[in-house]
């Protein structure tokens, strides 16, 4: 089962537990705005690892972050589930496609 790191205020986060959901695809959902060890968790992530350097570099936070049952982690959703034959991709609100919350709140 994949974990998955983000918050309800995000809309990739949104949209991407719409999607596993629609698809009938467990998860384990860690939302980081909804305490402060799982806030803590994601930093260490995202502190770490490689994965994460260029959405530090943009000021974004990188959610929502996939990480496999091996370990394997990727930010990118509608990627995720296009490999899994996923194509058709709903949206359950107005989010701009590919739509990422920025650090200083000036994007989302």
């Amino acid at each position: 089962m994949i974990t998955v790191y983000g918050s309800d205020h995000c809309p990739d986060c949104r949209n991407f537990k719409f999607n596993l959901a629609a698809n009938e695809i467990p998860y384990t959902y860690v939302n980081i705005t909804d305490s402060m060890p799982n806030l803590k968790r994601f930093l260490h992530l995202r502190d770490h690892e490689a994965i994460f350097e260029p959405v530090r570099l943009a000021g974004n936070v990188g959610i929502p972050c996939i990480v496999e049952p091996d370990g394997a982690m990727t930010l990118d959703w509608e990627a995720w589930l296009r490999d899994r034959g996923i194509t058709h991709i709903r949206y359950e609100d107005d989010a701009p496609e590919g739509a990422a919350c920025s650090l200083d709140g000036t994007s989302c």
